[in-house]
């Protein structure tokens, strides 16, 4: 059931492998979720792994269960967490309960990021 869509996976992170057969296509198998916690993430919209530093940002809604993030006013955050690849586990990081990014006027509708120097 953990691995069912059915069972609220749109506040989970899961973890696949995949197998690229061609330019064209791909095998998602063996799905484990790493992380499910609605207070957390809700609907993840982009995120963005550095490899460097093993550290995975998660844009995500910051009220759970409301549909439309941006025109309800609640606007986005990003969590940030460790990821073991290896393991594989991922860990929340946050500093006096806050989000890496917390929501404001400027993380309205966050759909894409990218780590760089």
């Amino acid at each position: 059931a953990q691995l069912n869509n059915g069972t609220n996976l749109n506040y989970a992170i899961v973890m696949w492998d995949v197998t690229e057969t061609s330019t064209l296509l791909s095998t998602l198998t063996a799905p484990v979720v790493l992380y499910r916690e609605s207070a957390t993430i809700f609907g993840v919209s982009a995120m963005a792994y550095d490899d460097a530093a093993g550290v995975l940002y998660v844009a995500t809604a910051s009220q759970s269960g409301v549909a439309n993030q941006t025109t309800s006013g609640y606007a986005y955050k990003v969590e940030k967490f460790t990821l073991n690849i290896t393991t594989p586990s991922l860990t929340l990081v946050q500093v006096a309960n806050k989000p890496f990014v917390e929501r404001s006027s400027a993380t309205k509708c966050i759909s894409s990021m990218i780590v760089a120097d």
